[in-house]
């Protein structure tokens, strides 16, 4: 049975704007685990020195500046989706409008994914996508599968021909890759991870959280970068912690315009 959407998976993502990053992945064990790295090293530099030969224009046949009903169109020419499984959200914090589906293997084996086309707040056309999965598509899907599936886009968008930006990464997202056009139009990947959870006595199960949905749907902010990926977590000892990570969520957002997204603001002076 399908959940409910909800408008709370589908806001603008954060940018965290970070870095085209190889995913750091055990050698020994469960291929899901990743070790977020150390502020040990060389800063970031800004961008890979590169020539521009792709554009950013939306995701699949849905482009930048369609309407609600050429979306529409479009979702149905993708996908076939009926009409009555387009459901129409709103988030009334940015006060954007947005059209939600449910899509099963985007990526084979990558199993169920939700795909957010939102509408900017002035202009009422298309200005963002998000395709996720995992929790904040709330969906359980494996930290193996998650892998396998960012390892597949991560290596795809290396060579579509834009340029890449570099960083780190933080305790909570590893950025798999970050890109833009010549218009500033940017595609970013970002991965969510979580601590693997310590080991129960046997007959206790581990606790389990229940996602935010609201992880997948904030503002696109300015790109910024961080002088150094965060630094892993010491204990008391004062020796570097040796925990391993889990990947939880994948996201993969689509942006007309990070700097200056089409959202409701108060304008200043107001109050």
């Amino acid at each position: 049975m399908r959940k409910a959407l909800t408008a709370g998976a589908a806001l603008i993502a954060p940018a965290i704007l970070l870095a085209a990053v190889d995913l750091p992945v055990r050698a020994q064990g469960t291929p899901s685990a990743v070790t977020p790295p150390s502020a040990a090293g060389k800063p970031p530099a800004e961008t890979v020195p590169q020539a521009i030969t792709a554009e950013v224009t939306g995701f699949r046949s849905a482009r930048f500046g369609m309407t609600d009903e050429q979306v529409r169109e479009a979702i149905k020419r993708d996908f076939d989706v009926d009409a009555k499984d387009v459901k129409k959200l709103r988030n009334e914090v940015q006060k954007t409008d947005i059209l939600a589906i449910q899509v099963e293997n985007l990526v084979p084996g990558s199993g169920t994914s939700l795909v957010f086309y939102i509408f900017g707040y002035s202009t009422k056309r298309l200005i963002h996508i998000n395709v996720v999965w995992g929790r904040m598509a709330q969906q359980t899907v494996t930290p193996a599968s998650l892998v396998n599936t960012g390892t597949i886009l991560q290596n795809y968008f290396k060579n579509l021909g834009l340029a890449v930006t570099q960083g780190g990464s933080t305790r909570n997202q590893v950025t798999l890759f970050q890109g833009f056009d010549e218009k500033k139009r940017v595609i970013q990947l970002v991965m969510e991870i979580a601590p693997m959870a310590p080991a129960k006595p046997e007959g206790k199960a581990a606790d389990a959280k229940t996602p935010d949905p609201k992880a997948a749907a904030k503002p696109a902010a300015k790109p910024t970068l961080p002088a150094q990926p965060a630094q892993a977590g010491k204990p008391a000892d004062g020796k570097a912690e040796s925990a391993q990570y889990v990947a939880t969520s994948l996201m993969l957002s689509y942006v007309e315009s990070v700097a200056n997204p089409d959202i409701y603001t108060v304008p200043k002076g107001k109050f």
